[in-house]
C-alpha cells in the first residue's frame, strides 16, 4: 500500500509483476531499474528530472500532487 503522504502519481511497479516463480523473475520481464514509476512520465524519471521514488516523492517536489486534496 502507498504510503499516505506519498504523491498521487508515485507508482510501485512491482504491484503489476506480482511475485517471481520459484527459481528466477517472471517470464517475459527484465530486472527492474528501480521500483518506481511516475504516473504522469511512464518513467523512473518525474516531470522535474529528478528520480522517483517513495522518499523524495513529497511535497518539496514542484510535481507533487497530495493522494487526497483537503
Amino acid at each position: 500500500m502507498k504510503p499516505p503522504d506519498a504523491c498521487r502519481f508515485l507508482e510501485n511497479k512491482t504491484w503489476f509483476l506480482g511475485p517471481a516463480p520459484a527459481g528466477g523473475e517472471p517470464e517475459g520481464t527484465r530486472p527492474l531499474s528501480t521500483p518506481f514509476w511516475c504516473l504522469k512520465t511512464h518513467e523512473p524519471i518525474g516531470p522535474d528530472g529528478d528520480l522517483v521514488d517513495d522518499v523524495c516523492c513529497n511535497g518539496e517536489r514542484p510535481c507533487f500532487k497530495a493522494q487526497v486534496e483537503l
